[in-house]
This record gives structure tokens, sequence and C-alpha cells, in this order.
């Protein structure tokens, strides 16, 4: 269903609610009190939409600042997610917009980096209100890479962890932050122990 003319927020959707026997979405918090927050580089990596007045709309549609900095086990942060308002907010699970940029991704690896930076480019100006950037198509396809999945980043914010998969899949976890003397950007996830029993 990748489709430039449609709604970017196009797909299909984990449903939530608070009606009788079902599942309410546990992403959601309050703002002010909130202790699952996002990462500070995330707002000093936005860029400001055309005309410098405001960041990336992708970054305002899904992160506001807190009344106060909330600090645990060394780590601090003065940004809340606001990407799911209410436990009836659905989490999606493929929206226009990612097919859009993985169809960037995938004209990209074919060596296309016309259609590729046309699509980036696509996404950039309609979903986070940005300029798009000239003359993108004649960079190294590494540097394409670089702003797609920055892009990546940006669109798909809150969604389900895209930005680790996506930096694993290229070989560059270890251009993620470490906040901390001593933390690890693991490769893998783990299993539960349940389900390896489960298989044995």
């Amino acid at each position: 269903f990748m489709d430039t003319t449609a709604s970017l927020d196009l797909g299909g959707y984990h449903v939530f609610s608070t009606g009788n026997q079902d599942t309410p979405n546990g992403l959601s918090q309050a703002p002010a009190s909130a202790v699952n927050l996002a990462h500070p580089a995330i707002k000093a990596n936005a860029e400001l939409q055309t005309g410098g007045a405001a960041l990336d709309k992708r970054f305002l549609a899904k992160i506001t600042d807190r009344p106060d900095t909330f600090s645990l086990s060394g780590l601090s942060s003065a940004l809340s997610w606001i990407r799911y308002p209410s436990p009836n907010s659905s989490v999606p699970i493929l929206r226009n917009e990612e097919l859009i940029l993985l169809w960037a991704e995938a004209r990209l690896g074919q060596g296309n980096t016309a259609e590729a930076a046309q699509f980036i480019n696509f996404v950039r100006r309609v979903s986070g209100g940005l300029t798009p950037i000239a003359n993108l198509a004649s960079q190294t396809t590494d540097s394409i890479r670089t702003v797609l999945l920055k892009e990546r980043l940006y669109s798909l914010l809150y969604e389900g962890g895209h930005h680790w998969i996506d930096m694993r899949r290229y070989g560059r976890l270890n251009q993620l932050p470490i906040d901390r003397t001593g933390d690890v950007i693991f490769s893998t996830l783990p299993v539960n122990s349940f389900e390896v029993e489960a298989r044995k």
C-alpha cells in the first residue's frame, strides 16, 4: 500500500482499549510524571523545519519537554514521550511512511541514488517539514544511507526499536551513544527462557 499521495499514517496497527476485557496501551504515560523517557540526543540532533522556527515535526509530534529533569542510575532526561497520548492509542505495525523509506533503501541498494534521494527528501519535507537536501543523489552511497537512517529514526520513533535494528543491519551499533562508562550496546536480544524450554 505504499502511496505518496495517501496519508503517511495509513497502515496496520495494534489496537488497544480501556474497554471491558481489552488491553490498554502500556506505553501511554503522563508527560510530567513519565519514567520512560526519550534520549536527549534525539532533541539535540533534530533539524529545524524550513524557515528555522521549529524543530522537525516528527520530533514535536512524539516528544515534549518535561517540567523537570528525571534522573535514575546515572541517566538523565528532560524529554517525555507523547507518541501515545492515551491508553486507547494504537501502535503502528507498518505505516505508509515506513514503506516509502524502505523503497528508498531498496533503490539505494540497487544503485539508483536518484530515486532513493527523491523518496528520502519526500519524507523529510512531508513528514518532518524539513528542507530537502540539495544534490543528495550525487553523494556517496554511504552518505545517503546515513541520511536515510536518520530519517528512519525520526519517522519511526517509539514504534518498535527500528533504530537499533537499522544500526545493527549496517554494522553501525558502535555509532550509538553510550552514556555511562561500562555500558554495553548489545548486538542481540535475549530470548525468554520459557520460549527456549518450549522448543527443546
